[in-house]
């Protein structure tokens, strides 16, 4: 089961909040109104590019240049990409959409 550590978000058709857990790979469902949800996917590009930015200033700060750059910063990104995924998820989870009814990765 996945589960947000503050279930806030509330469902687009009803209002109500929806439970902060399910299966991966299965959406969300409000308990309300039993309408089938997913999380906004509009947006998610704004993480990947603040992960590949602080990855690499981070390996420019630790005096990392050239290649030795490239292979920093392809290293820290998927610390930087986690924290900032959890972190989103922790104080500013993104609002729900209508299920789609394609496969969900997570």
């Amino acid at each position: 089961m996945i589960r947000f550590a503050n279930p806030r978000v509330p469902c687009p058709f009803c209002g109500a909040v929806v439970p902060n857990e399910r299966c991966p790979g299965e959406p969300y469902e409000c308990a309300s109104c039993r309408a089938k949800l997913q999380m906004r996917k509009k947006g998610s590009g704004k993480l990947l590019y603040s992960a590949v930015a602080i990855s690499v200033a981070v390996g420019w700060v630790g005096g990392a240049r050239g290649l030795g750059l490239v292979t920093a910063a392809a290293i820290i990104f998927f610390v930087a990409f986690g924290v900032l995924v959890w972190l989103q998820l922790r104080f500013f989870p993104p609002p729900f959409e209508p299920y789609d009814g394609h496969k969900i990765i997570g």
